[in-house]
């Protein structure tokens, strides 16, 4: 369901926010914001805290800047405000705000297919290590933890993969990588409770990889009932491959830096709904 609701007239931020929390059909809200109407905002604050426990919240908040605010009060008349205490009351409400159009999409597929994080331990399975580093880097500057590969796992790693593949966190599988490996290492991570979340890094172009990598994470899915995105980068193979998966409810991001975000947005509103364990 979409609402355009103009200059809030009669029906508005809050009256919707109420009626889509309660609309069972509804799974995820969207608001793009310029401003509230004066006295609406304790208000919306505490509509927003009640219907963030059942379903996200995710907020584009237009007219950030100086210049943006003059654009919205020619736009609708509203009254952008001071961007900084709209931030700090985005983040008291607990909604999720996102920074531009393609962030609303990426933040939208991931809380609406995976579950939420009990932890902020991620890990990273790659055929590319260049692309791997950037992950890291990326996960990091969002906060994640990365751990040291256990003594325990870096045994049964070891156990199955060649000598050539790197078994600590990232997990490099190198260039030729085939459907097998990448199955065997996520038959290892998944079921551990150290791990939060694991990342797929898969360039689908390599010679190695068919499509069962794929179909093994549409049933891993639901079988582990823990987060799992793919960064996958390529042209046809990887539209084609991206394409199955999103349908099937599983993540697909074109960049490190995209996905990094995603997951951070998960973990919030994993914070949010009190669902992340205390280390």
């Amino acid at each position: 369901r979409a609402v355009s609701y103009g200059n809030k007239i009669d029906v508005d931020d809050i009256d919707l926010i109420e009626y889509f929390g309660e609309d069972d059909k509804t799974k995820l809200i969207i608001m793009y914001l310029e401003g509230l109407k004066p006295g609406r905002g304790r208000l919306f604050i505490e509509k927003a805290k009640k219907v963030v426990q059942q379903k996200p919240i995710i907020i584009y908040k237009a007219g950030k800047t100086a210049r943006g605010s003059v654009a919205a009060a020619s736009h609708t008349a509203a009254l952008a405000g001071n961007y900084e205490l709209y931030k700090a009351a985005i983040k008291q409400a607990g909604l999720i705000e996102a920074e531009s159009f393609d962030e609303i999409m990426d933040l939208s597929k991931i809380l609406l297919t995976q579950p939420l994080m009990k932890g902020d331990r991620v890990y990273v399975v790659t055929d590319a290590g260049g692309v791997g580093v950037m992950l890291t880097d990326a996960l990091t500057m969002q906060g994640f933890t990365l751990p040291r590969t256990p003594d325990d796992l870096k045994k049964e790693l070891r156990e199955i993969l060649p000598p050539h593949c790197i078994v600590e966190n990232p997990i490099d599988l190198t260039g030729d990588a085939d459907d097998k490996r990448y199955i065997d290492v996520l038959e290892k991570l998944l079921p551990r409770d150290d791990v939060d979340a694991v990342v797929v890094v898969a360039l689908p172009q390599i010679p190695g990889l068919k499509g069962e990598l794929f179909d093994y994470m549409v049933e891993a899915k639901t079988k582990y009932s823990k987060p799992m995105i793919v960064i996958m980068i390529g042209s046809h193979e990887a539209e084609k491959y991206g394409k199955f998966l999103e349908e099937k409810g599983i993540p697909v991001f074109e960049s490190p830096e995209r996905a990094a975000r995603a997951l951070k947005a998960l973990y919030t509103y994993s914070l949010i709904r009190g669902v992340v364990s205390k280390k």
